[in-house]
């Protein structure tokens, strides 16, 4: 006879297991749910199951989107609305990863490891105009800095707020806020506009705004909610890229280490600008510039891949190991080192960040394409 399960119950005991805080009583009531539970979506391969933790967070993801989908219909002509859904949604998502040709997945082999490395931590540098250099990490809540035109504040959700000072003459000053491998942060701009850096990136800014424009200067990637300012555009510089805007938000990927530099508009509009080429992004497209030629790609693409660093994830859809390899390194501040034959094979699936990272090569290993040894922060991909 099966059981009936206490939905309410199931999901205050997702949320607390999120936490660390769920009871032996309520983990087991929990797995146990999951595992009478039926599943006519996604069939989660065997390899999977000693896993537990794999296992509760996919459990938190089929009970939220569930929740979700009751409270929060779908609707496409809102396309804020429907991101904060779909990012609510991805925030929680579960690990699932499979091989792509076929979705065969073998028992993994146990990943070589003499090292633990952690996943990445929320920090960063902020140089001043003056050349001061804080590391962002260690400011304390409330605690205030003060350079050229401005107060900086490092707030309680660690945001830094800016209180400018008007009558500063000089705007040509810029500061910059920059991310290590291993870490990420999030900053507001002096206009408002709030930014996500990635790992490995760097924004630079000026000290206050411009009255005719508000520029500014990125290396590696981050995720823009731009503050609305209809007489004063707002554009990103990113190597031999410009993106205008008057208020949007959107992705950018210019990494110095990938092919291409990629934005993905999320809200409004954005002009995307490459020497004499000439492109305006619609909701739900990429633009793509390869870096060894001129022109502008546009496509339609998955906006939760093209944002699930920001949320806490890997999302690969059809890449190589060795695209792959460069988000990981990234993030655990890693070298990665290539023995043997690459593997040709495309990977797609979802991993959390927050794991340490040879729980997120047992999981690559799934897949019986690759292998991995760790030595020191060393990784070698093996065939």
């Amino acid at each position: 006879m099966i059981q009936e399960y206490d939905k309410e119950l199931l999901l205050k005991i997702a949320y607390k297991l999120k936490l660390g805080q769920a009871s032996p009583e309520e983990q087991d009531y929990f797995d146990r749910w999951y595992r009478e539970h039926k599943d006519d979506i996604l069939e989660l391969p065997e390899g999977y199951v000693p896993h537990v933790e794999m296992i509760r967070d996919r459990m938190h993801e089929k009970i939220m989107h569930r929740i979700t989908a009751e409270q929060f219909p779908k609707n496409k002509k809102n396309p804020k609305k429907w991101w904060s859904i779909a990012a609510a949604a991805l925030l929680i998502m579960g690990l699932f990863f499979y091989f792509q040709n076929n979705g065969n997945v073998n028992d993994p082999k146990q990943v070589a490891v003499d090292t633990v490395i952690l996943p990445g931590t929320q920090s960063a540098t902020l140089t001043l105009s003056d050349g001061k250099k804080i590391k962002l990490s260690d400011l304390k809540t409330g605690q205030t800095v003060k350079a050229d035109g401005v107060l900086i504040t490092k707030a309680a959700d660690g945001n830094l707020i800016y209180e400018v000072d008007h009558t500063f003459t000089g705007r040509m000053k810029l500061n910059t806020v920059a991310t290590m491998n291993g870490e990420t942060y999030t900053i507001n701009l002096p206009d408002g506009t709030l930014v996500w850096l990635n790992a490995g990136s760097s924004l630079k800014y000026p000290v206050v705004f411009d009255k005719k424009e508000r520029k500014v200067i990125l290396t590696g990637e981050a995720y823009f909610e731009v503050a609305s300012n209809k007489k004063v555009p707002f554009s990103v510089v990113s190597g031999k890229q410009t993106v205008e805007v008057l208020g949007t938000h959107f992705n950018i990927n210019a990494y110095d280490n990938e092919k291409y530099i990629k934005t993905t508009l999320l809200e409004g509009r954005v002009k995307v600008k490459n020497d004499d080429a000439v492109s305006i992004l619609n909701v739900g497209q990429q633009s793509r510039i390869n870096k060894e030629k001129d022109g502008i790609d546009v496509l339609e693409v998955d906006l939760e891949e093209a944002v699930a660093w920001k949320e806490g994830y890997f999302r690969f859809n059809n890449e190589s190991i060795e695209s792959v390899m460069r988000k990981v390194a990234r993030w655990y501040n890693i070298d990665v080192s290539f023995q043997g034959v690459i593997s040709k094979e495309k990977f797609n699936g979802t991993v959390s960040r927050n794991k340490d990272i040879d729980q997120v090569l047992e999981i690559l290993e799934l897949t019986n394409a690759v292998h991995f040894k760790i030595k020191g922060r060393r990784v070698t991909v093996m065939e």
